[in-house]
């Protein structure tokens, strides 16, 4: 563990203006409702807690982390862990290492630049400067860098098995418009402006309209426009090669099956995101970038408030244009963006006035509790020893902080994802649950006293009765702006001792007699064999529409549900429409959740 205290002199950052939330485009912008978060209000850093968030995310599988706190002079730097698995050298804020969507606030500060310069429109269509990229000329240059396009994620399908789909990229180098095809081959996610919902492929249309609009690479523009005038020595942009120059931390992809060994993912050419996720940096760089976006050295006011026009995404975090909000538990509100790539989650961001900023690191990805434990560097960063603690916390004591369970989410394959942090690591035979656009899970589990699906009937063990008793939850789909909305994905569903009959060659298929022969037990529970008991708690969980909005809830006694014709998750035109149907206990292959029509993750 390293820690080091530098004092040094700073120029006093320009304030900010207030920002006037104007609602456009059919969505939610507001205000900041939460304290300021000037570093004057601020209460001192929590050292001892930070340091204990990153022993953390080494005990939770991140080889090492690191984090950096510059405030108002003052330099704070820790670190834990290693950087390299082979050599075992410790890992330190000298490191350079892959920002994955940080890169995101690298591009919309070019186009807020551009627009400064009146060379870009925000509400102007993409079409207008990129005729006939997309198919809907009503997606303007806002919808893009607020995520609210409908544009699907590209990444989605290419990482749904992280180590193949990324060995499968990882020296392949891609052009825009490759990338753009491959978002266009899928129904949009919604209509534009209806929503959030966030999606790499809006920022590869946004490196696009850079490259247009200035004549020169992004590459160029980042150097010229950011790079240079901030005098930040340790980034780069160096698509498509596949090195990191200099000192760096090495990154390690964690696969989708427990126990697989990690996979560096150091070298990559980072091709499948360039303008969404290319860039290498440090804590030192992306606290000085972030410091001096915030304190409105990097762009006018104007296009600062344009930049902080807050769409909702959930109950702590607001998107603005490429920039994130976070709000903490002591009530400050942060400014920043997550960054994810394989191998390596980062952490940046800063206080309303700049003045405090603080980057975390860890050298891993594909690690949801990893990733929701790195929020506790922003807690113990922004609100010190303030930071309220609730039980289960990783951490206890001094450092403890909040995160909402359930909600982590990562820069790339998003909706994968989420459907991995919401139920934790997917063993071998069990599927994922589907997830939400937007960044939220599809519904909470909901069973009598506990917050947990329950664990897979034991042969020979008798279900309890009690379990009759409880109710299935059928959470139904949502429509926006009228178009067709739903995950491709399949519905997950979680049923145990039922005795239905088993599965036949085909995984996702029921043979027709087991058909007739489930609806006839599931209706008429006498029919049973002896001995099976009543059903165990049965989950529905739709996929719902984009942003994360349900349309509501239903209770249904056991009993009274049917099946959807034709494959589970197909979203029909014009409506979001219920699905429902039942998984069932295998006593051959043990306890695997059936999702017709959907793939195993």
């Amino acid at each position: 563990m390293v820690t080091r205290t530098v004092r040094r002199a700073t120029a006093a950052t320009a304030a900010l203006l207030a920002l006037t939330a104007v609602p456009a485009h059919a969505a939610t912008h507001d205000r900041d409702t939460t304290r300021a978060g000037g570093t004057a209000a601020l209460p001192a850093p929590d050292l001892a807690g930070l340091r204990a968030v990153l022993r953390t995310l080494t005990a939770q599988g991140a080889p090492g982390a690191i984090a950096r706190i510059d405030d108002r002079g003052t330099v704070r730097t820790a670190a834990a862990g290693i950087d390299d698995r082979t050599t075992r050298r410790a890992i330190g804020n000298a490191d350079r290492f892959r920002i994955g969507s940080v890169t995101k606030s690298f591009s919309a500060v070019v186009l807020l630049q551009l627009a400064d310069a009146h060379k870009l429109d925000l509400d102007a269509s993409v079409d207008h400067y990129l005729p006939g990229l997309l198919p809907d000329r009503r997606i303007t240059v806002r919808h893009v860098l607020s995520h609210r396009s409908g544009l699907y994620d590209y990444t989605n399908s290419m990482f749904a098995s992280s180590v193949s789909g990324f060995e499968a990229v990882r020296d392949k180098v891609f052009t825009y418009r490759q990338l753009v095809g491959l978002s266009l081959r899928h129904a949009r996610t919604n209509a534009p402006g209806a929503a959030y919902s966030y999606s790499n492929t809006n920022f590869v249309v946004a490196g696009m309209l850079i490259e247009k609009l200035t004549g020169h690479s992004v590459a160029t523009a980042y150097r010229d426009r950011i790079i240079k005038p901030l005098k930040l020595r340790d980034t780069f942009y160096v698509h498509p090669s596949t090195k990191i120059p200099g000192r760096y931390a090495h990154g390690y992809l964690t696969p989708d099956r427990a126990g697989a060994p990690l996979v560096d993912a150091t070298e990559q050419t980072v091709s499948w995101a360039q303008s969404a996720g290319a860039v290498i940096s440090t804590t030192r760089d992306l606290n000085t970038f972030f410091s001096a976006l915030l304190g409105g050295r990097l762009t006018s006011a104007a296009g600062l408030a344009q930049m902080q026009r807050w769409t909702p995404v959930n109950s702590t975090t607001r998107y603005g244009l490429g920039l994130r909000r976070r709000d903490l538990s002591c009530g400050v509100s942060v400014y920043g963006h997550t960054g994810a790539v394989q191998g390596f989650y980062t952490y940046s961001f800063t206080s309303k006035d700049g003045r405090r900023s603080l980057t975390a690191l860890a050298n891993t990805s594909n690690n949801g509790t990893v990733l929701n434990t790195m929020a506790g560097t922003l807690e113990a960063a922004f609100c010190g020893k303030r930071t309220r603690t609730i039980q289960g916390s990783p951490l206890t004591g001094r450092g403890s902080y909040v995160t909402e369970r359930r909600v982590a989410y990562e820069d790339i394959a998003p909706g994968v994802a989420r459907r991995r942090a919401a139920w934790g690591p997917t063993p071998v035979g069990r599927r994922a649950e589907p997830a939400c656009s937007g960044g939220s899970s599809c519904g909470n589990r909901r069973l009598p006293g506990r917050d947990a699906v329950p664990e897979p009937a034991r042969p020979g063990v008798t279900p309890s009765r009690t379990s009759s008793l409880r109710r299935l939850v059928v959470r139904e789909s949502a429509r926006l702006g009228g178009t067709p909305c739903g995950s491709p994905l399949a519905s997950a569903r979680r049923l145990a001792g039922t005795g239905l009959p088993q599965r036949d060659a085909e995984p996702n298929r029921l043979t027709p007699a087991a058909r007739v022969g489930r609806h006839a037990q599931t209706r008429s529970p006498a029919r049973r064999p002896a001995g099976t008991g009543p059903p165990r708690p049965l989950v529905v969980r739709e996929p719902a529409c984009p942003g994360g909005t349900l349309s509501g809830q239903r209770t249904v006694p056991p009993g009274q549900h049917q099946a959807t014709p034709g494959p589970i998750g197909r979203a029909q035109r014009g409506r979001c429409h219920e699905r429902v149907d039942a998984g069932r206990q295998s006593a051959s292959a043990g306890w695997r959740p059936h999702a017709a029509g959907g793939r195993s993750l």
